[in-house]
């Protein structure tokens, strides 16, 4: 631990040690996500891409900006 918190009052790498952990804690909020509420079926990776982009969106989206997701 020592190495990633540094000496002498200096962060040293313990920033990237928290952000690689808010990474993976996300990463499995996702799959979380994507395999609630559907019923053992799962949600694509694409398909929850187009979801969280319809929700953020208060105009919507296009369909050639949908399409690829």
């Amino acid at each position: 631990m020592a190495r990633f918190a540094g000496e002498d009052g200096e962060d040293g790498d313990l920033r990237a040690f928290e952000a690689s952990a808010a990474v993976g804690t996300a990463c499995h909020a996702v799959e979380r996500l994507r395999a609630h509420g559907s019923e053992g079926r799962g949600v694509s990776a694409g398909a929850l891409d187009l979801l969280i982009r319809l929700a953020a969106s208060e105009q919507g989206i296009s369909i050639g900006v949908a399409a690829p997701a």
